[in-house]
């Protein structure tokens, strides 16, 4: 009789333990280098100064990237890998990743832009995947200021990255 009064405990306690060892397989979480591809869509577009935005771009407006995640980046992805290349030069003001869940702030610098460029971002990733919200906002010293919001949902695609095509133009 008590052996089955005691069930219920140790069914809890056995369901307990798996669900630490779920959790502490995401403790280390991190994504694997490799090239990725990325596809984006604009989800919003808001002028904050009620002129015409100064990065022209439309809700619906996709885009796809491809990227390479080196192996000394998988704890901290260069930011590119997550706002593209058309973000312009970005750097981590924040950055939060870890056991499934991505949160940063980025400030970026555009050469067709004057001002301030923010891009924050929210998500969820896993080894060989990330989905997550990215929301840029400028800060113009003239008029043109935008909140444009996007999806990005990023995959692993190849374990190694391609060697950059010797012909193709740089990116200025």
């Amino acid at each position: 009789m008590r052996a089955i009064a005691l069930m219920p405990l140790i069914v809890l306690a056995a369901c307990s333990g798996a669900e630490a060892d779920q959790k502490a397989d995401t403790s280390n979480l991190k994504m694997e280098a490799g090239q990725w591809e990325a596809a984006s869509e604009v989800i919003s577009v808001d002028s904050l100064d009620k002129t015409p935005p100064a990065i022209k771009t439309a809700v619906g407006d996709k885009a796809t990237e491809i990227d390479c995640l080196a192996t000394a980046d998988v704890a901290k992805p260069q930011p590119a890998l997550f706002v593209g290349a058309d973000a312009g030069e970005c750097t981590y003001e924040s950055f939060y990743m870890s056991r499934g869940r991505l949160n940063a702030t980025l400030g970026c610098e555009r050469k067709d832009v004057e001002g301030d460029i923010q891009v924050s971002l929210e998500g969820s990733y896993t080894a060989t995947s990330y989905d997550v919200t990215a929301r840029t906002q400028t800060y113009l010293p003239g008029p043109g200021d935008v909140a444009i919001g996007r999806k990005v949902a990023g995959k692993k695609v190849a374990a190694q990255c391609a060697a950059p095509d010797p012909k193709a133009a740089p990116k200025a």
